[in-house]
This record gives C-alpha cells, structure tokens and sequence, in this order.
C-alpha cells in the first residue's frame, strides 16, 4: 500500500508526503524470519535554483518481523529506523543530467540479540550512502545512464558490519 501527496510551493519549491506499508512473506522457509509487517513515513522537499534542484528528505521505518531463533541464538530483524537523505541535481545541457546523493542511517533494534555462548547485545546500526547518476537522451529515442553506489554499514555487532560498491549502465531504445 502506498498513499502519498505533493504540493508546489510557489513556482520553485515541492513538497512530498509518502505513507508506505507492506505485509513481508517469504517465498522460501529460510527466510521465514524476514517476514512482517513495516511501515515507512517521508517527508521530502525540494526547490529549483536554476539548472540546480536541491532536496532534503527524511524517512522513518518501524518493522514487526519474525525474528530468527534457532534455539540457542536469537537475531531481531524489527528495526526502528531515521534516515536522512540529501539530493542534488544539476542539469548539464539539455540531453544530459548529472543526480547525486548523500544518506544516512540509523537503525535501532528494540529486543537484543543472544549471541553464541550467551551473550546479549541490542544492536544498533549507522549507514552512509553515496550516489552518483549521470543520464541522458543523446537523441530522441535513445536513453543512456551510468551509475555508482556505495554504502557502508557500521553496526555494533561485527557480523552486521558491511560496505558495498554497485556500478550500473545502461542503454534503453524506443522503437
């Protein structure tokens, strides 16, 4: 379910609200403890400066998964997650644009972890995110974009810990 709205603010400005829920089944057994509910609430502005539109949005998150107990181990997967995102996209030419992002994350999870061996942890988790998209129409039916993420995830239990890069291109045709 998705419910959102936008509102111009003079001739320069938006503004966006967005409600989005979803009711989380897992496809295979193994996964069984991602399953859920979560509900996602944004708040997204932004304004034109010319060739240059800036934007600022923040998201807040509440998932009620499974939650994966072996028996001897217990992992939460519900986190309450604030997320800040800044944008920025500047026009180019007139068949070129040039989008980027900066984010952070943080993540909270309410019931701690039992780890192997019997400890408990609650676990709480910062992200950042960087992103770049450069894309284009060199000519009418033609689409061309070339894209960089990266992430990084610090959390205060070592397994969670993660970063990853993903470059993306692509071409698309209208026939």
């Amino acid at each position: 379910l998705e419910i959102k709205g936008k509102r111009l603010i003079g001739d320069k400005a938006r503004l966006q609200l967005r409600y989005r829920f979803d009711n989380i089944s897992a496809l295979d057994s193994g996964y069984d403890y991602l399953q859920g509910l979560r509900h996602r609430a944004e708040i997204e502005g932004n304004r034109d400066f010319g060739r240059l539109n800036l934007g600022l949005a923040y998201e807040y998150e509440n998932n009620d998964r499974e939650d994966l107990d072996t028996g001897t181990t217990f992992s939460n997967y519900s986190p309450v997650r604030h997320a800040a995102t800044l944008k920025g996209n500047v026009r180019l030419s007139s068949h070129w644009k040039l989008l980027s992002q900066f984010g952070y994350r943080y993540s909270d999870y309410d019931e701690p972890n039992l780890l192997t061996g019997g400890t408990t942890v609650s676990r709480s988790d910062e992200q950042l995110r960087v992103g770049l998209r450069l894309e284009g129409n060199p000519y009418a039916e033609w689409h061309i974009h070339t894209a960089y993420d990266h992430t990084e995830n610090s959390s205060n239990i070592d397994d969670f810990d993660y970063n990853h890069d993903i470059f993306t291109a692509g071409v698309s045709w209208a026939f």
